[in-house]
């Protein structure tokens, strides 16, 4: 692109200008629609980061304070909102129309749904006790569970789940997908979705790492961070095998947030890293079931058409 004219510039030269702003913004646009997915990652950290960091810097509790608490939850949003924005940019507002009509796409057979629901359950529980095995925990820690709260906790966090499967599964999934295996896209998707949540957890209300130190909590962090990667491949199973619906992926992520949130986060608490370690280590064996059964390179079975939507090539958000 040809150097913009100098600020020294005499008013003759001022149409000159415009037409260089002009074709800077082009310049920058054509580099979206080149890069969606690199891009969408740096506006993914940037809209959340820039709320979380100033937070936990500050280290103001969200707990009696209305404001950082919404803040903080607005941040967690900006998967969806980058998402959004890039496919707009980049594909315009087909490209976004279709985007969202992911969410709708429920037509699945009954036994994935089964699959979204409980394997989060099996894994939560199965965790549970192991740790209450290996610790002598008593089973009475979880005698406060009702299943109306569980009931009551899918009902809200299976929506929520919407604002960050759409930027995850449903845009950033796919779009690495089109150059890698589905599992080599799981994986560095797992990476940049637990380090987008570092700042998140630094924030002491939302933390459930030791944080007596910063050696304990960054090894809590790097534990948590291997359990995600699983979790990832685990999702891009139900999304490639729901021909890129959302609908699971959502069902997964909030049935894992309120599963963990019962029966994990207070055993990690209590316990240290045992429960990370077996929470990554089931999710793991989990993940390689899946592997072995269904193959690496696209987590489905039989041959894959240039019609799937879960591949961003043969997307019709892409094409």
């Amino acid at each position: 692109m040809p150097p913009c004219p100098s600020a020294h510039n005499t008013p003759h030269q001022t149409n000159s200008g415009s037409e260089c702003a002009i074709a800077s913004l082009e310049h920058t646009l054509s580099i979206i629609r080149l890069h969606p997915v690199a891009f969408y990652f740096t506006l993914v950290y940037t809209l959340a980061w820039a709320v979380w960091i100033p937070l936990a810097i500050a280290r103001r509790g969200a707990s009696g304070n209305q404001v950082n608490l919404s803040l903080t939850l607005l941040a967690g949003a900006a998967p969806s909102v980058a998402a959004t924005l890039t496919t707009w940019v980049a594909f315009g507002r087909k490209g976004v129309a279709h985007l969202w009509r992911r969410l709708i796409w429920w037509r699945i057979s009954p036994p994935w749904y089964l699959a979204a629901l409980l394997i989060p359950a099996i894994l939560a529980i199965l965790t549970a006790a192991l740790v209450v095995l290996f610790t002598g925990l008593s089973p009475a820690f979880f005698a406060g569970t009702q299943p109306a709260s569980l009931m009551i906790g899918l009902l809200i966090y299976i929506p929520m789940a919407v604002f960050e499967e759409v930027g995850w599964r449903g845009f950033a999934q796919p779009g690495l997908q089109a150059r890698l295996s589905a599992l080599g896209a799981s994986a560095i998707l797992g990476m940049a979705w637990s380090i987008w949540h570092l700042p998140y957890f630094l924030i002491p209300e939302f933390s459930f790492f030791p944080a007596d130190s910063l050696q304990r909590f960054i090894t809590g962090f790097a534990i948590y961070s291997l359990g995600t990667i699983p979790t990832c491949i685990l999702m891009a199973w139900l999304f490639n095998n729901s021909t890129g619906s959302l609908v699971l992926p959502c069902v997964f992520h909030g049935a894992t947030n309120v599963f963990s949130g019962t029966f994990l986060i207070p055993l990690i608490r209590a316990s240290g890293f045992i429960a990370l370690v077996l929470s990554a280590g089931l999710s793991t064996l989990a993940a390689a079931v899946v592997l072995v059964v269904f193959g690496y390179r696209r987590l489905v079975r039989g041959s894959v058409g240039p019609e799937h939507p879960a591949f961003f090539r043969c997307s019709a958000l892409f094409c």
